[in-house]
């Protein structure tokens, strides 16, 4: 699971305070193979709506198809990679070896797509690797976990921008068994992940990684979790 925040404004003249609105980015689904026989099942529905002779036992048929194609689950993007450790499972690596690994992966999905270079920043590391605690700590898979100060605060505060810039954000949050699973769950088409990770205006990352699942009910030994905060600032 893998859900993603963006937004964008302006760091005020001391006292530092946001000028800008936060604006969250929108997303269009691509059409996938998925969608396409969601959509092929719905053509053929209709086409049996439209024909009073079809027995109702077949249209009921054809409603079940179009429900189970609808609750599928979005499959992991099929991705290849060189980097070390990123088929690594949590028993198998320490924190900074997965972290390393998502990071080559990011570099890798972005140099492939024409994206442009992300540069390590301390600053958005830091938040990274202490959200990335909290929701392990809480059980917590969001943005905003119970005690935290909105994203755009934490920015702001964490000495990345200075008086009177503009900046842009985006934040991937998640939990899998290796970094790239995790990244071929961020890159599947049908969520909004995908625009975020490849986004152009991007310059910096940090990265936080942590072993556990930051969920109730699932095996720690099994997962770790994941926050990617990717920014730019101008000005």
């Amino acid at each position: 699971m893998g859900p993603t925040t963006g937004g964008s404004g302006q760091i005020g003249k001391a006292p530092v305070s946001k000028t800008g609105d936060s604006r969250f980015e929108s997303w269009l689904p691509r059409l996938t193979p998925a969608a396409t026989k969601r959509g092929s099942a719905l053509l053929v529905l209709r086409e049996m709506l439209a024909r009073p002779h079809i027995p109702l036992a077949a249209i009921a048929c054809a409603l079940l198809t179009v429900a189970l194609l609808a609750l599928s689950p979005a499959p992991a993007a099929a991705l290849e990679t060189d980097c070390p450790k990123a088929k690594a499972t949590p028993a198998q690596a320490t924190p900074a070896q997965l972290k390393r690994a998502m990071r080559c992966l990011l570099r890798e999905v972005r140099t492939k797509r024409n994206s442009g270079k992300v540069k390590a920043h301390p600053d958005l590391t830091r938040i990274a690797r202490r959200h990335t605690k909290v929701m392990l700590r809480k059980n917590c898979l969001r943005h905003r976990c119970r005690g935290e100060a909105p994203l755009d605060q934490r920015l702001e505060a964490s000495g990345y921008l200075r008086p009177g810039q503009r900046y842009g954000y985006a934040e991937a949050i998640g939990f899998s068994t290796t970094p790239l699973a995790m990244m071929g769950t961020w890159l599947n088409p049908r969520n909004g992940v995908r625009k975020n990770i490849l986004g152009r205006r991007f310059t910096h990352v940090g990265i936080g990684v942590g072993k556990g699942a930051a969920r109730r009910g699932k095996p720690d030994s099994r997962y770790a979790t994941y926050t990617v905060l990717l920014a730019w600032r101008r000005g």
